[in-house]
């Protein structure tokens, strides 16, 4: 059972969560605070780390979210084994405010103690395989201009992060062409998943999402060209689903410069901006980042990746982030060839171990999963609910063909 402390704004609060904590049976208060709006910080740090909580659920106030907001960040910043829950009601401007904060769930204060029995739950899996990670990265990449293989990047970037823990690609693109690389038939993606968000869970996410032979998942986009209408509030709820379930959620954005890009560039832990060197791809670089800055993004998570290098640079690396305003993250060789053979083929050039190209994702893989402590998220244990145990068994897996109506190879 676990160790909860509760961080609340009023008394009335405070006995909600802690009946909702009693009734879930896997956790038990072991401290309470109701008065977050004036509790002095150190003075509620110095109970819980007295209390030894594992848990804190923290509401965050509808009418003063800035104080959970802080809460949240300060207790992230100095107890390390603590998994911070947030509850409130659901806001996109809260839920990604939350998530960076520090926060491992963020949960719907009207769901109660459902709620609260499937986080604890997705925390049992994770502590039982020995992980500290709250969530999954999620890694955007995006075309500086058209042409430039964000595509081609996000998948053998996902394909080389499978070797570091489970992987979920999802397409943003305006036409997605994920499916093609990949060889699939998807029945259901992007669309359909954000259409039943208010009713989704780990079950239904399964039918949405498509196997593949590559061992990765996808949530597909658009078969033909059109634009994928939902709000900021939905794709922060899918997203903090998706990064739940999967140690990896890998986005293409391919070339779309629009409000869901910038969305995801908030959601985002990294986003990898691919371009070539040559001058006119570099100029495009430095628009894109000054258009996702306008949005709130943090200025370092904007990476660059230098697509199809061939020989010496040009310039030099310091030129080139001076200009564009971003660090180069990767440089990834130019075999034109093998990566135009691989996508004929349907077996991606990250699967062909004897080229250049393969290793280079390899090694941008490897980077990028020492980011983050990678523990995996999806073999359930039992905890006596049949909800919850049904939910997590469809992904321990990998999505049984049988069993997920998306799946179609």
């Amino acid at each position: 059972m676990f160790r909860v402390a509760i961080l609340a704004s009023t008394e009335a609060s405070c006995n909600e969560l802690c009946s909702s904590v009693e009734s879930s049976a896997l956790g038990g208060v072991v401290q309470r605070s109701c008065d977050l709006l004036r509790s002095e910080p150190e003075s509620v740090l110095r109970k819980i780390a007295k209390a030894t909580a594992d848990v804190a659920v923290v509401e965050i106030p509808s009418d003063d979210s800035p104080a959970g907001i802080a809460a949240i960040r300060h207790l992230h910043a100095n107890l390390d084994n603590l998994a911070i829950f947030a509850v409130s009601e659901l806001s996109p401007q809260v839920i990604v405010s939350a998530m960076q904060s520090g926060a491992c769930e963020f949960l719907d204060r009207q769901a109660g103690s459902a709620a609260l029995l499937e986080a604890f739950g997705r925390l049992v899996s994770k502590r039982g395989k020995g992980g500290q990670r709250a969530r999954g990265q999620v890694l955007a990449v995006l075309n500086a201009k058209g042409g430039s293989g964000a595509t081609t990047v996000a998948l053998n970037t996902g394909l080389a992060l499978r070797s570091h823990g489970s992987v979920i690609l999802v397409d943003l693109a305006t036409l997605g062409n994920l499916a093609v690389h990949l060889d699939v038939r998807p029945t259901f993606g992007v669309r359909e998943a954000l259409q039943n968000l208010h009713r989704m869970d780990a079950t239904l996410l399964a039918g949405f999402v498509t196997q593949t032979k590559m061992d990765v998942h996808l949530l597909a986009g658009n078969s033909f060209p059109g634009e994928i209408a939902a709000c900021e509030d939905t794709f922060a709820q899918l997203f903090w689903l998706l990064a739940t379930l999967y140690d990896y959620v890998v986005v293409d954005l391919s070339t779309r410069f629009d409000n869901i890009t910038r969305i995801i560039a908030k959601l985002a832990d990294n986003l990898l901006l691919v371009t070539q060197s040559e001058f006119t791809s570099l100029w495009t670089a430095s628009r894109v980042k000054a258009y996702l800055g306008t949005g709130s993004v943090d200025k370092d998570k904007v990476q660059l990746i230098l697509n199809r290098i061939k020989g010496r640079l040009k310039g030099s690396e310091e030129v080139i982030e001076r200009q564009t305003g971003c660090k180069i993250r990767w440089k990834i060789p130019n075999e034109y060839e093998a990566v135009a053979m691989a996508i004929e083929s349907g077996q991606p050039v990250a699967q062909i171990g004897n080229t250049e190209v393969a290793r280079s994702y390899a090694g941008l893989a490897a980077e990028l999963a020492q980011q983050v402590q990678v523990c995996g998220t999806l073999d359930p244990l039992s905890i006596g609910k049949r909800r919850l145990s049904v939910a997590k068994r469809l992904f321990t897996r990998f999505l049984d063909p049988e069993l997920s109506a998306g799946h179609t190879v």
